[in-house]
């Protein structure tokens, strides 16, 4: 509620439901993009949220991974870990991108206790050793 533009990351329709009737109880201008968004209302809604439109988008990662730039957007949520480093990465990127005229931060929600912190640790270790590879290919 405290950020102007977000971007938030969904697994599970159980999860954007819940995110859903949260912003609206809270006020919050939002639109969602995912695989049921048609997709002449899909280009609308990322022009919209461009335009500054709508504080929150409750995004699907594969929907949204890649060709789409929101560097409107300063902050994304992800709710859980993505079972893919491709989603991931690329979903990151829609607001780390030329345009982006603010600092952008990734926040990773995780509750204690989970198999989320090991989800995350092994996302971040596939990670790097991704970025050790491709280092090493450019040498």
């Amino acid at each position: 509620a405290e950020r102007k533009h977000t971007l938030v990351s969904f697994m599970y329709t159980a999860q954007r439901d819940f995110m859903k009737e949260l912003l609206e109880k809270e006020g919050i201008k939002y639109e969602v993009l995912d695989g049921s968004t048609p997709a002449s209302r899909f280009a609308e809604i990322v022009d919209e949220f461009k335009r500054g439109m709508y504080q929150v988008l409750l995004c699907q990662p594969q929907s949204v991974a890649h060709g789409v730039t929101l560097t409107r957007a300063d902050t994304i949520i992800w709710l859980s870990p993505p079972r893919s480093l491709e989603h991931f990465v690329q979903f990151n990127a829609r607001i780390d991108r030329i345009g982006q005229k603010q600092a952008n931060e990734v926040l990773m929600i995780q509750a204690k206790g989970t198999y989320e912190v090991k989800a995350y640790k092994r996302l971040m270790n596939k990670n790097a050793s991704q970025l050790g590879l491709l280092s090493l290919l450019r040498e």
